[in-house]
């Protein structure tokens, strides 16, 4: 008699609990300002093996490079909307690693893919001698202020796609016909 009533009192609690949970999951309704991930595959070039994207500056198409060492986005004043024409061009430091040049802040449109972030201060800065020395036409940087945006970045080398997943929280809309 023992034996039995422990095993009806371990079987019956694992019924009470599988009956509870189906229970809940059926009448707690999915609450609208739950994430939902959004998940979208944008193509890319190698350039003396960097990576470049295509995308969206206020609207109009734009090549970005995809730099994670820089904390910041920064634009071309064409692809940026901005007169900048006296700013000094990036150039590479003399000391350490990196480039300097003259930026002026702005606040532009840039799509990639289905996603839009509207409306983002990004830095502005005459690109024409790093355009020189890479031997191709860049009109942006794409930095952390934006890469951080994202919830992952999955670069595929064989299929030259990176995979990008947010959520839809973090994507928002813009009209890429008028500028922010």
């Amino acid at each position: 008699m023992e034996c039995s009533r422990t095993q009806a009192s371990r079987t019956i609690p694992a019924a009470v609990l599988i009956a509870a949970a189906l229970t809940l999951t059926a009448v707690v309704p999915t609450s609208p300002a739950q994430k939902r991930s959004l998940s979208f595959t944008v193509p890319f070039h190698l350039v003396h093996s960097m990576i470049l994207v295509d995308g969206k500056v206020n609207g109009k198409a734009a090549t970005f490079l995809l730099d994670t060492g820089s904390n910041n986005t920064i634009a071309s004043p064409r692809a940026a909307g901005v007169d900048a024409d006296a700013l000094r061009a990036l150039q590479p430091t003399t000391t350490g690693v990196g480039s300097e040049g003259d930026t002026v802040g702005a606040r532009v449109s840039v799509a990639l893919g289905p996603w839009c972030g509207g409306n983002r201060s990004v830095l502005v800065m005459n690109l024409d001698d790093a355009n020189k020395r890479m031997g191709t036409h860049i009109d942006a940087f794409l930095g952390q202020d934006i890469l951080q945006k994202f919830e992952s970045w999955r670069i595929d080398y064989q299929a030259r796609v990176i995979d990008i997943a947010t959520s839809e929280e973090g994507k928002s809309t813009c009209n890429l016909d008028k500028k922010p």
